[in-house]
């Protein structure tokens, strides 16, 4: 029998819980997705995928970056990530690039880098 795998919830809790202790996590997923204009829950969705993809291959702690939560608007109860500032970096450079303002975002990000260079 087929069942499915949250390999997030996995790496989620093999991380130690006391690193909450010391997080600066102070942004929301949703908000910086609202503000490149990507409104779409499932938008969000993926691309906290491909955020967690790349921590995972690089060991990058998930904890020490991203920790989910719950928000309640009035009328509905939705899943949310507090972030990062590496977190913030990493979810606007895999949203997806169809999105004019995520385009234009990582573009900004990817000319910045190069001028570091």
């Amino acid at each position: 029998m087929l069942k499915k795998v949250d390999y997030i919830e996995d790496l989620l809790l093999n991380e130690s819980f006391n690193q909450f202790n010391d997080l600066r996590l102070t942004y929301y997923a949703s908000e910086i997705m609202e503000k490149l204009g990507c409104e779409e829950e499932e938008e969000m969705t993926h691309s906290m995928d491909r955020v967690f993809q790349v921590c995972q291959s690089i060991n990058l702690p998930v904890q020490s970056n991203f920790r989910r939560i719950y928000r309640y608007d009035g009328n509905k109860l939705s899943i949310d990530w507090k972030v990062s500032p590496l977190g913030c970096y990493l979810l606007m450079i895999n949203g997806n690039p169809c999105n004019p303002n995520v385009a234009r975002a990582q573009v900004f990000f990817a000319a910045r880098k190069s001028e570091a260079d």
